[in-house]
């Protein structure tokens, strides 16, 4: 017989009374995937402003960690796997508050606070970096957002509403009022631009059709033009207060009331959820009867049977190692508000670190309160200022019928 020139496995001699022993090294996988889970958080800025109510969505699939646990200055209130509330422990050698994970696949519903400066907020809060970050931050009325850093996508802020045609704009108009007037009314007129040009209501073209007409006036000679070009000034006069002193009023207005600002209302409660959340959470909590109970059957089963019972019965008891223990006192957080007035979208495009902050620009009501009686006089001012009847003072009784007609029409 022939033998193998090659051998594929290792062979080992036992003699008689040797022992093999085997030993752990690792288990289960020893180089995992790495987790791959996405973050969908929504902020809500405290009325005055000393913090934010936070929602947290994590859905994904964890390979590596067995837990997750939220830095501070985060303070962690509820938490939900699979629409199953969690009980909030230590974790880590930090004793950072967290629940621990059963299940690779993630599915986790968290309510937190954040109780300190809302200059540099947190980008996750999260002991752990995830692959994509998105959400959005709702402020309270009379609160604005100048700019935000930190986050890649932020529409709606007052700093990136200015497009290059606005931009171009303001500096036409400012330039032309420098040029026909002096420098103090040019700078004036660009600080007025600055503050009310993204303003609900404010006057924005009017003011092209008020210069160029004044510049006619100053450089036309007498005739029937310049008679034409009187009526249109003092056309764009009368449209320009028509739309100035409603915007002046509805500018005190909300300021001093920023409740009245159109950016959408809704009900909302000061602590605690939400009212429908509330309702839901009686219903879950209100005492149901007790099942009846029945007399147990006495049934004769197969030896192979009980086996199979008996099975079953201890994988249940390994089970129950994973199972909450119902007696536990499970946190029910802060409550979430139920409110909605300013709303900025937040978006990140690529994965986000747990150390990321975002630095927030914001106003308080009484600087929006200031900022609004700084517009009203500085546009009031700006406004008598180029109507200037004394510099512009044309004889109206001169104008001809047909050019006013012209014009009209």
């Amino acid at each position: 017989m022939g033998t193998y020139s090659e051998k594929k496995f290792p062979a080992f001699i036992v003699k008689p009374g040797n022992v093999m022993a085997f030993k752990e090294i690792r288990r289960g996988d020893p180089d995992p995937a790495p987790d791959q889970i996405h973050l969908k958080r929504n902020w809500w800025l405290d009325f005055d402003g000393n913090g934010f109510t936070i929602q947290d969505r994590i859905h994904g699939t964890m390979s590596q960690q067995w837990n997750l646990a939220m830095n501070p200055p985060g303070i962690l209130g509820r938490v939900s796997v699979d629409g199953t509330d969690q009980l909030i422990t230590s974790q880590g050698k930090d004793q950072k508050p967290g629940v621990e994970l059963r299940r690779g696949k993630l599915d986790l519903v968290a309510e937190s606070r954040y109780e300190a400066s809302t200059g540099r907020i947190p980008a996750v809060g999260w002991d752990h970096d995830f692959q994509s970050v998105s959400g959005s931050l709702n402020l309270p009325p009379g609160w604005r957002l100048l700019i935000a850093g930190g986050v890649d996508v932020m529409p709606g802020t007052w700093f990136q509403r200015w497009t290059l045609l606005d931009l171009f704009l303001a500096l036409i108009i400012s330039l032309t009022i420098l040029k026909l007037w002096n420098w103090r009314w040019g700078l004036l007129a660009l600080v007025t631009l600055a503050i009310t040009y993204h303003e609900p209501g404010s006057p924005r073209i009017v003011w092209l059709n008020l210069l160029a007409a004044s510049a006619l006036l100053k450089f036309l000679p007498d005739g029937w033009i310049k008679r034409m070009a009187g009526v249109w000034r003092v056309a764009s006069i009368v449209t320009l207060l028509v739309i100035a002193i409603p915007f002046m009023v509805q500018q005190v207005r909300w300021g001093v009331y920023p409740q009245l600002e159109t950016h959408g209302t809704g009900r909302w409660f000061s602590s605690g959820r939400s009212l429908d959340a509330t309702l839901e959470a009686e219903k879950v909590m209100a005492p149901r009867p007790a099942p009846k109970k029945r007399k147990a059957s006495k049934v004769k089963m197969p030896l192979e049977s009980s086996g199979v019972m008996q099975q079953k019965l201890d994988y249940r008891k390994e089970q129950a190692v994973f199972v909450q223990d119902p007696n536990a006192l499970i946190q029910t957080g802060p409550g979430l508000p139920n409110w909605k007035w300013r709303s900025f979208a937040m978006k990140w495009n690529g994965p986000v670190i747990k150390d990321q902050q975002v630095r927030l620009w914001l106003l308080s009501p009484i600087a929006n309160l200031i900022l609004g009686i700084v517009r009203v006089l500085f546009l009031a001012i700006l406004i008598f200022g180029l109507i200037d009847l004394k510099r512009w003072k044309i004889n109206v009784g001169s104008f001809s019928s047909s050019a006013v007609l012209l014009c009209i029409l």
